[in-house]
């Protein structure tokens, strides 16, 4: 459902369903303010003044979160002036549902107050719901996306020794089959001669 949203002098249709936000967002998860840098000191590409928020991941509802080191902070920019998008409204202690978009500059993420970005109390055990089932299929498919070339690559090991299992053999034959014939070859010749050793003693009688 489209719904007409103008504030903070920006313009735009706001989305409500939170599988659309979903979809459409680059990360999704819930998160608490860790920091907050309104300074105005750090500047996009474009030389506008931005805020600074980090915060600490709590619950990843899309894309993968390590829960060591600081693997688990995400830094948001809001530019400081109005006439944007940005969602800044972060505030101490308090979750959020934050559907991020990167690409805005260098490692930063940005959110939209023309989407679902919002306080955690904002959305319906419903909605809750429904993002977390988006984000176990997530997984689910990433996992199977991967399982294709492990397997393959397990199927590709197990071709190459039995492959390589087959020319040892075939070696190990080769040279069973050779000796084989030298020994039926000196047999023979050892044969061929007490023949004729036998022979020669028989005629000098």
């Amino acid at each position: 459902m489209q719904l007409p949203f103008s504030g903070f002098g920006c313009d735009c249709e706001s989305d409500n369903d939170v599988r659309s936000n979903w979809r459409g967002a680059d990360q999704v998860f819930i998160a608490v303010l860790v920091r907050a840098d309104t300074s105005g000191s750090i500047h996009d590409q474009y030389g506008k003044a931005l805020n600074l928020y980090t915060l600490r991941i709590v619950e990843s509802l899309k894309d993968t979160v390590f829960a060591f080191g600081d693997y688990d902070l995400r830094t948001f920019a809001a530019q400081q002036h109005g006439g944007l998008c940005d969602f800044g409204e972060f505030s101490p202690n308090k979750r959020y549902v934050i559907f991020a978009y990167e690409g805005y500059f260098q490692h930063l993420l940005t959110a939209s107050i023309c989407g679902r970005t919002g306080p955690y109390q904002s959305f319906t055990s419903v909605e809750l719901q429904n993002l977390r089932e988006l984000g176990k299929e997530f997984r689910a498919a990433k996992r199977a996306h991967k399982l294709p070339w492990n397997e393959q690559h397990s199927e590709n090991r197990k071709a190459t020794a039995l492959q390589k299992l087959r020319e040892e053999v075939q070696q190990v034959s080769r040279k069973l089959l050779w000796t084989q014939a030298l020994v039926a070859f000196l047999g023979f010749i050892i044969i061929v001669t007490l023949l004729r050793h036998w022979l020669g003693r028989d005629k000098s009688r």
